[in-house]
């Protein structure tokens, strides 16, 4: 009986992703208007970044439901393997919910859900663990109780460019947004207890960067995932590690993209960090 991953598209994670082989990720599915598309299967996120540039009203994301996690998990458990299955924070969707209920219909002894309370990357690195965690032989519950106790110690902060996505998403008013773009302030984002909040604002990109740097803990741990995210904007990550690296050793990171599960809410433009205190 060996362990099986599901994931969602919230991880950004592609199916039989190099390093991901035999991680099931479900998408997230998107629209545009009426148009759907797969994330990964339709719509790469060039395309998506493309669309999004010139949209007047945001797309939308629909959860997974639990039917669609019922086929997975029944799969797999009918091969006599076991579930572990990680979603996107249940403070951001609701597939977290739909996983419990499908674990509920399937098997509830050989199928464990975790709340990852994060996205992107922070959601990534616990897959990353996890994939460590059944290399050492460790058992489905123990893994589970890891993960979360781990995802506790997930920081993860990053620097906003273009603020017309917080204001169409009506996360910012129409006269916040006037001043902050007038002032080019850029909010810095961070992930507490699971949802996305503003954490503190500065004067331009490069003051951002360094703003950062100096909330940066210095008590990070270096045994587990660093990664830098972005969203369509490559061209940013050589200024933002040369700043951060001054505080700590990036030696290892890993730099992806944020696609369309959060850059939906966010936009283009985003480069942040994300790391592990002790």
């Amino acid at each position: 009986m060996s362990i099986k991953i599901v994931i969602d598209s919230g991880s950004d994670i592609l199916q039989n992703e190099l390093g991901y082989e035999g991680v099931e990720v479900i998408p997230i599915k998107l629209y545009f208007g009426d148009h759907e598309y797969i994330p990964g299967v339709n719509l790469n996120n060039v395309e998506f970044y493309e669309k999004l540039r010139v949209v007047d009203k945001l797309p939308h994301t629909v959860q997974i439901n639990p039917q669609e996690y019922f086929e997975v998990f029944k799969k797999i458990i009918d091969k006599k393997d076991q579930v572990l299955c990680i979603t996107l924070s249940s403070d951001l969707s609701g597939t977290y919910n739909s996983a419990l209920i499908a674990k509920q219909e399937v098997d509830e002894k050989n199928i464990e859900i975790v709340d990852s309370k994060n996205a992107i990357v922070g959601f990534r690195s616990l897959v990353d663990i996890a994939i460590e965690q059944i290399k050492l032989g460790k058992s489905l519950k123990d893994i589970s109780k890891y993960l979360n106790d781990v995802k506790k110690n997930i920081r993860l902060m990053a620097v906003v460019d273009d603020l017309k996505y917080l204001k169409m998403g009506g996360r910012l008013k129409a006269a916040e947004y006037t001043v902050a773009n007038f002032f080019r302030i850029k909010p810095i984002l961070h992930v507490h207890e699971g949802e996305v909040k503003s954490l503190t604002t500065s004067r331009g990109f490069k003051k951002g960067y360094q703003k950062i740097s100096d909330m940066i803990d210095e008590d990070i741990d270096y045994s587990k995932p660093i990664y830098v995210a972005h969203s369509d904007c490559p061209e940013k990550i050589d200024d933002f590690v040369s700043v951060i690296s001054k505080k700590i050793n990036l030696d290892n990171i890993k730099a992806k993209e944020i696609g369309p599960a959060i850059g939906t809410h966010t936009g283009p433009g985003i480069i942040g960090i994300m790391y592990y205190v002790k």
